[in-house]
């Protein structure tokens, strides 16, 4: 059995297992990461991925 493990500097994970969501609504303009691990039985051990996304303003988006 596959276990994922991930942490976000922001928002949150919506789901679980492989296939999940990083929900970064309502986060303020800045930069965030994720990383990623699965663990196999071994501990979290292999590979482990981090991404950053950059959250700009939108001055012409609305809330409504």
């Amino acid at each position: 059995t596959l276990v994922y493990s991930y942490k976000v500097s922001g928002g949150k994970i919506i789901g679980q297992g492989a296939k999940v969501v990083w929900d970064l609504s309502g986060v303020k303009p800045g930069t965030y990461t994720i990383t990623a691990a699965v663990d196999d039985g071994c501990g979290f051990c292999g590979t482990t991925v981090t991404k950053a996304v950059t959250v700009k303003e939108c001055p012409d988006c609305s809330d409504k």
